[in-house]
């Protein structure tokens, strides 16, 4: 299988988690020796400079086929459409052309986008980052979004050039261009009032979340927010309202969305508006101790009824969203954490057809994990944090057996080349007379062993004869000894 990944350098590489396994030690190398991380790593454009200012913050693709084509978002802005100039077998890596570039798709909404500039006059409010990058693939449309709140809609057909064809910022009055920033209580400047981004693929929606700003649905065609979250009623002891700020963002299937918070919370919505009970509270969230660090990633298992959890410290949870409900005091039974990550996740995606999951986030470190066993199957040291992963829809392959096999091929062919060589048969040999004598031996080695069996039992049954005897006569000897000695009492009494 292939993968995509993208990090803060501004680097695009396609990995093959089976180059990079060590191979396996046998008869032939009895040793089991390592592989090189760059027989499974490539870059997508090897003449790409590290520089920060063009990190990758988001990558997503933009057909139904998920091995051909895909967009990337840079921290600048710019977007890049990178499409795959031939077909390859799973087993090789992909080559990938460069077809379109969009070079700042947050200028019509005020955002210089360039996070160097941004911590150099942060005094500036029309300033803002992009977060993240997701596609609606029937409608061919991207849709990027920056720390603002600020949304850019990207048309990605192929009869036209990449453009943006929408901008949105439903955060501001009447879906206007967001010129200011709000500000929490304690005078505290909310410079990012935007952290979380998600498309809904069902109905074409954009999902947006951030601090102190409740989840908002809008349509990718008019902008129009078409639901809003609600929040949970205050604490009944403190009467304290719940701190708001979402930073995780992922619709479990068409009705049901997941939202992870920085205050150690999995909230589930109900987002269906043309029911009559339509829902703005969550109806279900985990209660307190579940999670410790802030939440980062979600990805949906929808098969499952699961959700895969990734925070802050590095921790991947499982959670069954069966299990969760309103209200309540205990931890959730089905919560199960994997073994492996050793940095903040950034991100989590599930493979299309394999219950494989992928994670990537500062620890430099590209991990698949299985999902019916939860342990880790590769482990690939990518040099760089990384940001983004996208799965292509290539399975697995064993490379170890190819390559056994045709190890035995080889040697096979080796031993002799002439296919037409006739082959060498030996002469027959009669050994029904050594199989007769050897029969006639084993029949004469019983027949002794039963002779010496019978006389061991025979002298066992004279010795036990002989000293039954023996106690008859102690008996008798003791029987007339009282006999005389109660003779010799009498006499005396008399």
């Amino acid at each position: 299988m292939r993968i995509l990944t993208g990090d803060e350098c501004g680097l695009l590489k396609e990995t093959i988690p089976e180059h990079c396994r060590p191979k396996r030690a046998d008869n032939l190398n009895p040793i089991k020796t390592p592989r090189s991380t760059l027989d499974g790593v490539r870059r997508v454009d090897p003449n790409e400079a590290q520089r920060r200012a063009r990190g990758v913050i988001g990558v997503s693709f933009t057909s139904t086929d998920s091995s051909s084509s895909f967009a990337a978002l840079r921290a600048n802005g710019t977007i890049q459409l990178w499409q795959s100039t031939r077909n390859v077998p799973k087993e090789s890596f992909g080559s990938y052309q460069c077809t379109g570039v969009v070079p700042n798709v947050f200028e019509k909404a005020g955002s210089t986008c360039s996070r160097n500039d941004e911590l150099n006059a942060a005094h500036n409010n029309n300033m803002g980052r992009p977060i993240a990058l997701d596609s609606f693939v029937q409608k061919e449309r991207l849709c990027a979004a920056d720390s603002l709140g600020n949304i850019a809609v990207i048309s990605t057909k192929a009869s036209s050039s990449p453009s943006v064809v929408a901008t949105y910022s439903p955060f501001s009055k009447q879906h206007q261009q967001q010129q200011t920033l709000s500000y929490t209580k304690g005078s505290y400047a909310n410079t990012s009032p935007c952290t979380a981004m998600a498309v809904d693929q069902y109905h074409g929606r954009v999902a947006l979340s951030g601090r102190e700003r409740e989840t908002r649905l809008l349509e990718m065609s008019t902008g129009q927010v078409v639901w809003k979250a609600k929040n949970l009623p205050p604490d009944p002891q403190t009467l304290l309202q719940q701190p708001i700020w979402s930073t995780a963002l992922a619709f479990f299937d068409e009705s049901t969305m997941a939202v992870g918070t920085a205050f150690q919370q999995v909230r589930l919505y109900d987002v269906r508006i043309d029911s009559n009970n339509a829902r703005r509270r969550p109806i279900a969230y985990t209660p307190d101790g579940v999670f410790s660090h802030r939440i980062t990633a979600l990805c949906p298992v929808v098969d499952e009824h699961q959700l895969v959890v990734g925070d802050a410290a590095g921790y991947l949870h499982l959670l069954d969203v069966r299990s969760m409900g309103k209200q309540q005091k205990k931890k959730p039974s089905n919560v199960a954490r994997f073994v492996g990550p050793a940095g903040s996740i950034r991100q989590v995606v599930k493979h299309a057809s394999l219950p494989v999951i992928a994670t990537v986030g500062l620890d430099r470190m590209l991990r698949t994990f299985c999902l019916k066993k939860r342990t880790q199957i590769d482990c690939v040291y990518m040099k760089q944090r990384l940001n983004c992963v996208l799965f292509c829809n290539d399975d697995t392959w064993n490379v170890e057996e190819k390559e056994n096999h045709e190890h035995v091929v080889e040697e096979y062919q080796g031993e002799n080349d002439d296919v037409d060589a006739e082959d060498e048969v030996q002469d027959y040999i009669d050994s029904s007379g050594d199989e007769q004598d050897e029969d006639s031996d084993e029949d004469s080695d019983e027949q002794s062993e039963k002779d010496s069996n019978e006389d061991s039992q025979e002298e066992e049954s004279d010795d036990v004869s002989k000293e039954s005897d023996n106690d008859e006569s102690d008996a008798s000897d003791l029987k007339e000894v009282d006999v005389t000695r109660r003779r010799d009492f009498k006499r005396v009494m008399m």
